[in-house]
């Protein structure tokens, strides 16, 4: 696992790559540590900067803050997520009945599945908030349906700091909640003990949230109610039905459709499994549930978002497991063989190292980590290498300094929090605006600023401006490219500077 780690970070490394995320989340972990060196009160100030963002991470980050703040840097933190992810898988398939040599392997194999590399392979918060729904299901397991009270409070604890991992967490909360809600109202006898214990642990997860969310809660629910995106950028008006199928084949395309097609298929023999009550049904029931309720959740929302439906993969591939192994013999050979294949396919398609395989435009593995494909997306190239990020975000800094800028052209290669990162990295500002809203810029906004960041992208996270007339408008204003750059037939960066610059 530390192994396979380890190669995704050098394939990270190697294409000196950062998304808007890395950017984003770098920078709460810079405003983390800047308000902490100003007591408890800076510190409350940094989460209602960030507002929008959880705190676990960046938190768990800070000791390495004082050394750098470089997405590249901080990425190492992603070992410790990791390693409590493979602690809470073993616990969990020890609850299943899985023997220990089995767990082990198992647990081994899900910890390197291609999803969870990809985003360990992030400074995201994807791979925090998986650990941790992880952890809470492991803690139930052990808690025999919350009959034993040690096992119900940790269950609570994993519980407050899954809500601290991202804002989308309650989401997560719910798809545990519900199935074990149901399973200890059946528990019939000792089920009035088992309440107790819940509402012990409900009190926990409530104690270890409390600080964050009433400091910022209020931020965090009307991100998390606006879908927390722009209408049109990651957001779509659509029937619900449209809603769930674009869910669907978001989560595929992110697991990868040959991983994704094995992980139902197991699901489908574990929902058969539960029906025939094998040794530890219940708890294969919870997983089930949760993923059920998890995914329903999520597709009915607007956002497709980015790996929100990871924690619910790796539950499946829990839930796989024990299903696997109540496979007669030779049907069980045949399907170890057969998800040791994919497993191994997936994993090192995630390096780049196989050729590019669609079917019906769906990718059966993916091709690279996510941020590079995002990259490649705007560049329109399917295996071209994306440009250093933080290279090109100091060409546009080298230009524009620290006067006022309007970002108009703003995609996955060059984005705001990465030109705001990197100026911080070097000790400077950077006075960003995006534009006001609506298919124009506004006379008066243009009149505000002294450069103007815009150029052609088929992702663009502003996709309303008419880039054409504002270019027209801004020549017609006396304003001159100071910057030109060509990254690809599809993808241009141009700095324009206003008459007073020149």
């Amino acid at each position: 696992m530390i192994v396979a780690f380890a190669a995704v970070l050098i394939v990270r490394w190697h294409s000196h790559y950062s998304n808007t995320d890395d950017f984003l989340y770098a920078l709460q972990t810079q405003g983390y540590y800047d308000g902490l060196r100003d007591g408890p009160g800076g510190l409350l100030d940094a989460w209602r900067e960030f507002g929008t963002n959880t705190p676990l991470m960046p938190t768990l980050a800070l000791p390495v803050a004082p050394a750098s703040t470089s997405p590249h840097v901080l990425v190492l933190v992603q070992i410790v997520p990791l390693l409590v992810l493979v602690a809470g898988v073993r616990v969990l398939l020890g609850g299943l009945g899985v023997e220990q040599r089995a767990a082990w392997v198992a647990t081994a194999a899900i910890a390197t599945l291609a999803p969870v590399l990809a985003y360990a392979a992030m400074w995201h918060f994807a791979l925090a908030a998986t650990a941790c729904t992880v952890w809470a299901v492991a803690a139930y397991a052990r808690s025999d349906r919350l009959a034993r009270p040690k096992p119900a409070l940790l269950l609570g604890l994993a519980l407050g700091l899954l809500s601290l991992t991202r804002v989308m967490a309650p989401v997560y909360i719910v798809a545990l909640a519900v199935p074990i809600a149901i399973d200890v109202l059946s528990s019939g006898q000792g089920r009035l003990h088992r309440m107790r214990n819940g509402a012990g642990a409900a009190l926990v997860a409530v104690l270890a949230a409390a600080p964050w969310w009433l400091t910022t809660g209020e931020t965090a629910f009307d991100y998390l109610r606006s879908s927390g995106y722009e209408q049109g950028v990651f957001t779509r008006e659509t029937s619900l039905l449209d809603r769930a199928i674009d869910r669907l084949e978001w989560t595929a395309d992110e697991t990868g459709w040959l991983l994704a097609l094995l992980l139902v298929a197991l699901a489908a023999w574990a929902l058969v499994c539960v029906v025939r009550r094998v040794p530890g049904w219940r708890l294969l029931a919870v997983l089930l549930g949760a993923v059920v309720v998890g995914m329903a959740f999520l597709a009915t929302s607007s956002n497709l978002g980015t790996a929100f439906a990871l924690p619910f993969v790796v539950l499946l591939a829990c839930a796989a497991v024990p299903a696997l192994l109540q496979l007669g013999r030779p049907l069980r050979t045949m399907a170890l063989a057969a998800s040791c294949a994919v497993l191994a396919v997936s994993l090192v398609a995630l390096t780049g190292a196989l050729p590019k395989t669609t079917v019906a435009d769906h990718r059966l593995w993916n091709e690279a980590l996510p941020g590079v494909e995002q990259a490649r997306a705007v560049l329109r190239c399917d295996d071209c290498r994306p440009p250093d990020s933080e290279q090109l975000a100091e060409q546009v800094l080298a230009v524009i300094g620290e006067r006022p800028t309007l970002v108009v052209r703003d995609d996955a290669l060059l984005n705001a929090e990465g030109l705001r990162h990197v100026a911080s990295e070097r000790d400077r500002s950077a006075d960003l605006s995006p534009p006001a809203g609506g298919a124009t810029v506004p006379p008066a906004q243009l009149a505000r600023v002294d450069y103007v960041l815009t150029g052609l992208t088929v992702g663009p996270y502003h996709p309303g401006v008419d880039l054409g007339g504002l270019d027209a408008r801004m020549r017609a204003a006396g304003f001159r490219p100071a910057l030109d750059k060509r990254l690809s037939a599809w993808n241009t960066v141009t700095v324009w500077a206003a008459p007073s610059r020149r």
